[in-house]
């Protein structure tokens, strides 16, 4: 038979998982948006680079002298 104390208990326990748990859900989403906003800035560097087709040029140049 259940008792208050245990009642109490079991209540406590069902806080701190549900504080658990709210801590990981602002972590994961934090790290979505670190995430989102490395790739948005791996997407802007490719599009610098895509304009310099100069870059590849001298890429292959440097790759015949070495």
């Amino acid at each position: 038979m259940l008792t208050l104390r245990s009642l109490k208990q079991q209540l406590e326990e069902g806080k701190q998982k549900e504080e658990q748990l709210y801590r990981l859900e602002e972590k994961q989403q934090a790290a979505y948006a670190l995430l989102k906003k490395q790739l948005k800035d791996i997407q802007t560097q490719i599009q610098e680079l895509l304009q310099k087709p100069f870059l590849l040029e001298e890429y292959h140049q440097i790759k015949k002298a070495v």
